[in-house]
Formats: structure tokens, sequence, C-alpha cells
């Protein structure tokens, strides 16, 4: 189990490695610097967060070692997505030009939500295996769901008119080529955990 969640470690810090991950990787940061250096904006998006969402929504950046906190921090981002549009609304406050492009770049938050979206399966399904008691029979089910939404992403990355996940061609086959062998990997422990189902030889 542990050498499984060590070959989805590498595999997720391989795509987050992508020039189209960086990207908006970087684009998150810049909005989380600006607001964590001035103290203003932050004091109007924390009181727009309370008017909003009943609660404060912390800006997380990513360690450099670490492919979960890029999830914690776009995760974190895409929540409080409209208090951040609002806070370039109110009046009295300067932000700088290019944080408000950045904002109000609806493509940023339709990649930034793709991207979570594949983190966020990961992340889940990795949790599942350190539990302290994981069920197999869980994981399995996870990674049968996990596995059908792969195979979406695989279409996607097979049609290169589409203005979604703007990959240039080589990260493209980079992407395509490492969730290819997630899949291939997979669809092996799937076969050998229907082995044992039949022969009752693992415990659900």
């Amino acid at each position: 189990m542990d050498c499984w969640i060590h070959e989805i470690n590498l595999w997720i810090k391989d795509i987050m490695k992508l020039t189209w991950s960086e990207n908006l990787i970087q684009f998150a940061k810049d909005i989380i610097n600006y607001f964590q250096k001035y103290q203003v904006p932050l004091a109007i998006l924390h009181w727009l967060q309370m008017k909003k969402y009943s609660i404060h929504i912390a800006l997380l950046l990513p360690e450099q070692t670490r492919w979960g906190s890029a999830y914690y921090c776009i995760k974190n981002l895409m929540k409080t997505k409209v208090a951040l549009c609002n806070t370039l609304h109110e009046e009295g406050i300067e932000i700088d030009l290019l944080i408000k492009q950045k904002i109000f770049n609806d493509f940023f938050w339709q990649e930034l939500q793709i991207l979570c979206n594949f983190l966020e399966s990961f992340v889940k399904f990795i949790n599942q295996l350190q539990s302290n008691q994981p069920r197999l029979s869980i994981a399995y089910s996870n990674l049968e769901k996990l596995n059908n939404w792969l195979f979406k992403i695989l279409k996607y990355l097979m049609m290169f008119n589409k203005k979604c996940m703007n990959l240039k061609n080589h990260d493209r086959i980079i992407f395509f080529t490492i969730l290819l062998l997630w899949l291939l990997t997979n669809l092996i422990y799937i076969i050998v955990v229907k082995h044992l189902m039949l022969h009752n030889r693992i415990d659900f």
C-alpha cells in the first residue's frame, strides 16, 4: 500500500511540474501574496468573506516540496472567488492593475477549477489509503470513480482544439503518458481485487 501511495505522489509531482500547472499555481500565488502584503485589501476581503460565507477563508501559499499543499491553496482560493471579485468593486481601495486582471480572468478560474478537481480526487483517495482503518472496499470503489473521471480527462487531452486545459503539445504528451500509466496500473489492481473477491480471499 505504501509503495502505491509513493508512486501516486511521484506521478502528481510530475504533473505539477508541467508549464500549465506551474503557471496556474504562480497566478494563484501572485494573488495571495498581494493580499498578504497589503493589510487594507486583506481586511476588506475578510469583511466580505464574513458577509458572504460567515467564515474567514485563509489564503494559503503552497509548499514547494508538497503537492498536496498546492491543492489546499487553490481550493481555498476557489472558495473565496466571489469575495475576491467583490473586493475590487469596493470604494476607496486601490488594487494593483495586474492583480485586478488576474482576478477578473475567467479563463484562469476555469483552468484552476480543472486542476483543483484533478488534485482533489487524488487527495481524497490517498487519505483513504492512509487512514487508521483503511477499508479496501471503499478504496476500490473510489478507485473506479477516479479512473472514470480520469478517462474524461484523457478525452480532453486528445481534443487538441479544446479550450479547456491549455496545454502545450509537449506538456500534453507528458500528462497523457502519466495518466495512461496510472490507469494501466490500476487496471491490474482492479483485476487482482476482483479475483480475490470471487475467491473470498479478502475481507471487506
